[in-house]
Parts: C-alpha cells; structure tokens; sequence
C-alpha cells in the first residue's frame, strides 16, 4: 500500500526537486474526536454565519525540508514526533531554477466508490492531467499531480476545478487561492487510523 508520504517521495524523484515545504496543523474538532465543516451545516439546512464562513488564515508551523530528508528517515521522525491531535500537510510550491512551479493537488468531495472514483479519473483526465495519484483520505480523496506546474497553469487548473463543483472541495480551492499555493494532509487526522493511501493511478 502507497502512502502520500510515499506519493510525495515520488514527485521529489521525478522532478528532481531540492526541497518541499509542510506545515503541521491542528483540525477543528479535534479534541471532541470529530472534524467538522461548513458543508456539514448547510446539509442540516443551517445557515452559516458569515464571518465564520470567509474567515482565513494561512497555515501555521511551516518547515521546510531538503531532498535528503524528505527521502530519508526525517520526515517518518517529525511525524513520529507530532503533538497530540496535530497532522502534517504537504505544501505545492516547489523552487526551480526558471519559475515557481506547483504540485497539482485536490481535495475531492465524492463518497468513495468504484463508480464515483471512475467519474473523478474521467475529471482529472478533463482538467489535462496526465499522470498522477487519487488517494482515500477517509470520508473522500485526494489527488496529487506528478508533473508540477508553472504558477499560471497552477491558477488555471484551480479555477477549471471550481467548474467541477459537484467533484472538488469548492470552499478548500477558495481558500487555496487565498493562500496562492495548495496543501494536502499526508497523516491521519481524528475518526481516521490511517494515512492517505493510493487507490489508483492516471
């Protein structure tokens, strides 16, 4: 079984690239061993409040970590090492010599089935990736591209996800663009035992 630690190894491999940058994060929720978000309410036909709704802040705890060490054994260290309740996420900038490229990253919004992980391939394949990785991050997946993307083309396949908005996590591509870069969580969070693990390849 491939991890997203093992994914991202992948990417690192691939391209070449000298160094990845993470952060490590604390999920709402986490102490009352459940994660909730806003989707949650609007299905309970809440109405959001709309400060809380646009709130956005960028990512806390940011490291950043050499080629060597993302291939060896310090990244299984710092996630040993994470506090209680805490997950590490993976960051898309990556440094290139010419430009800022990105990884393509994802958070999709499909219960996860063979039909529906069919479907998100045929979306993937639509939006021009060509290969990459979909992962079971609990209640849904995560993609990663292994062919980065220069920071015009990043921006494009975000706002052509946006269009797949009965496939994407739409509030998660919004606050992406926020932050101008994405991000992924690679460890188990609350209600999940698990990593992010493969379930196919484009």
């Amino acid at each position: 079984m491939r991890a997203a630690i093992d994914v991202i190894r992948s990417i690192v491999v691939k391209n070449g690239l000298p160094r990845l940058h993470f952060s490590v994060y604390q999920p709402k929720g986490w102490r009352e061993g459940t994660v909730k978000h806003f989707k949650d309410e609007k299905k309970a036909g809440q109405r959001r409040d709309p400060l809380n709704a646009v709130e956005h802040c960028g990512p806390p705890g940011l490291l950043t970590l050499e080629r060597e060490h993302v291939l060896g054994d310090e990244v299984y260290e710092i996630v040993e090492h994470l506090p209680l309740g805490s997950c590490l996420q993976i960051l898309s900038p990556i440094s290139r010599p010419v430009q800022d490229s990105h990884i393509p990253m994802l958070d999709i919004e499909l219960t996860p089935n063979d039909e529906n992980l069919g479907y998100l391939i045929s979306c993937l394949q639509v939006l021009g990736e060509k290969s990459g990785a979909v992962l079971l991050s609990g209640a849904s997946y995560h993609y990663y591209g292994y062919e980065p993307l220069g920071r015009g083309q990043w921006q494009k396949f975000m706002y052509k996800s946006l269009l797949l908005d009965d496939v994407v996590d739409t509030r998660w591509i919004g606050h992406r663009l926020l932050d101008g870069f994405s991000l992924l969580r690679i460890t188990p969070k609350a209600g999940y035992d698990f990593a992010p693990y493969v379930v196919a390849e484009l």
